[in-house]
């Protein structure tokens, strides 16, 4: 994205493309992985309770967003982030649309992710727990990943899709872990 751009309707839709064609390299662009549910919706601003998203992707319900048309289970990508004003440096439209989809795959396999006692193992808390975890800072795939659990794996199901799957050398440990558990719960639907 080029600094200072608006998203547009037509990047939104391009840039999903090809993320759904990386979720089909994975094996997790078919019925039983459910991501095919998921719309990726282009919309004018962000919701007011988080001004500064890139992107987000509903996991609850509540009155007031289905009152103003969102859904659950989907993905919004702002045209325009509130808290960036005229300086709308976003990084990568793809990056923001991977990370989304890491939300949509927990929220429609809370077995394998949200409700897994290995998950909390794994990326230290529980997936809705809102304090990070005490990893190191080699645990993470990003400082964003650091914040809580929910954004660690979501950060972390990123990196694996732009990576088709293929762990990059020199991940730590702690990563590599992460890295196999999102693999085992891929080949569990795919």
């Amino acid at each position: 994205m080029k600094k200072g751009q608006l998203i547009t309707y037509k990047q939104t839709n391009l840039a999903t493309l090809h993320i759904q064609n990386e979720l089909y390299s994975v094996g997790l662009w078919n019925e039983d992985s459910r991501l095919q549910e998921v719309t990726v919706y282009h919309c004018a601003l962000p919701v007011f309770s988080i001004p500064d998203a890139d992107g987000f992707f509903f996991h609850g319900e509540s009155l007031l967003y289905k009152l103003l048309g969102y859904e659950i289970g989907h993905i919004y990508i702002p045209k325009f982030v509130i808290s960036n004003l005229f300086n709308q440096n976003r990084g990568s439209l793809r990056a923001i649309i991977r990370h989304e989809y890491g939300h949509a795959f927990a929220h429609y396999h809370p077995e394998l992710i949200i409700d897994n006692i290995d998950f909390e193992q794994v990326f230290g808390g529980h997936y809705f727990e809102g304090t990070s975890s005490n990893m190191p800072s080699s645990s993470y795939v990003s400082d964003y990943a650091k914040t809580m659990p929910m954004e660690d794996f979501a950060e972390t199901f990123r990196v694996y899709l732009m990576y088709k799957g293929i762990c990059p050398i020199g991940f730590s440990k702690d990563l590599k872990r992460k890295w196999r558990f999102i693999e085992k719960a891929i080949n569990k639907i795919s």
